[in-house]
């Protein structure tokens, strides 16, 4: 029964998306422009991720909110200053983002990226990129998260040949969610009922969309922060029905705190960075949550395609 939801069909398509990616024109960043990209949700995280990946190698590129530009005008006029602003949703619908595109339309070059053929956003930008074969069908971002991610990571001249690597390489990345998937699938769900995310860094807003996404699917409590930054505080909540991820772990004081977290009940798991590069593991990561929060959702009888509460583009009358 399982199978014949949306979701985790598209949730294993990423390595066809990252093949059709191959088709597309190359965006480029460019170290003496500055750019801000701004989305809501999983489009907002992408940004950050996007973010601190780009400062790491020298680029000028912030990540905003689209409802904190409309309700801050500070934030607002901050994105007139840049020379690009890059405007993410996935269906190219979302009402706060495309009411920006349309405010700040003249007043600095703007780009709209969305996972539709044509939208409401491609109308309003002075560039549009239409990714039409990302659509997905379920309301919560899954695969066309990572697939955008390989796209804008193309865009850092020091990480393209990476890129090239990975779309070349679909194989590669399959194997990995199988494995994901099979970890997942061996958890206890009978007593998980707690889920926390960490990591530094760009793993650091990894975490973010992995609570988000374990949120939005299961309903269940979920957390994020930085590895040693969870002894501080959040900590206190650990019980034997809290379930740990940590992104990217390569020291021995994030070895301590698993061991610590072990020995107080919880279950752990730890992903290594990979051989192959951070773009890799930037493509597989967000896809472990993706099946976490899918199979909390079919064990506890809820719709994965269609989460209470939910829509997949937010309207509203502004």
């Amino acid at each position: 029964m399982s199978e014949n939801f949306a979701t985790i069909r598209e949730i294993r398509r990423l390595p066809e998306l990252l093949v059709k990616l191959r088709n597309y024109e190359k965006f480029r960043f460019f170290k003496d422009s500055s750019y801000a990209i701004v989305g809501c949700g999983s489009s907002y995280h992408l940004g950050l991720i996007v973010s601190e990946v780009g400062k790491h190698f020298g680029y000028q590129i912030e990540a905003y909110t689209s409802g904190a530009a409309l309700s801050r005008k500070r934030v607002y006029d901050k994105l007139k200053s840049f020379n690009t602003v890059l405007f993410v949703s996935r269906t190219g619908q979302t009402s706060e983002t495309v009411r920006l595109a349309e405010m700040l339309k003249g007043t600095v070059r703007t780009i709209g990226v969305s996972c539709a053929s044509k939208s409401p956003l491609s109308e309003v930008v002075d560039f549009a990129v239409d990714f039409g074969f990302m659509a997905e069908e379920s309301v919560v971002m899954t695969s066309s998260f990572s697939a955008l991610l390989a796209f804008f990571m193309g865009g850092f001249e020091e990480l393209r040949e990476q890129v090239s690597c990975v779309l070349e390489s679909p194989e590669k990345v399959a194997r990995n969610l199988c494995q994901f998937e099979e970890n997942v699938r061996k958890i206890n769900y009978r007593c998980k009922n707690h889920f926390v995310f960490l990591g530094y860094d760009h793993n650091f807003f990894v975490s973010k969309e992995s609570a988000l996404k374990v949120r939005e699917l299961s309903l269940l409590p979920t957390e994020y922060n930085e590895p040693l930054e969870f002894r501080h505080g959040p900590v206190a909540a650990l019980s034997s029905n809290t379930h740990v991820v940590i992104f990217g772990a390569e020291s021995k004081l994030e070895d301590g705190l698993t061991k610590e977290l072990l020995d107080r009940g919880a279950s752990v798991e730890v992903l290594l960075p990979s051989e192959e590069g951070i773009v890799f593991d930037l493509m597989i990561y967000p896809s472990y949550a993706q099946f976490l929060g899918y199979y909390l959702a079919i064990y506890r009888g809820l719709n994965p395609d269609k989460p209470q509460g939910l829509v997949k583009s937010v309207q509203l009358d502004i």
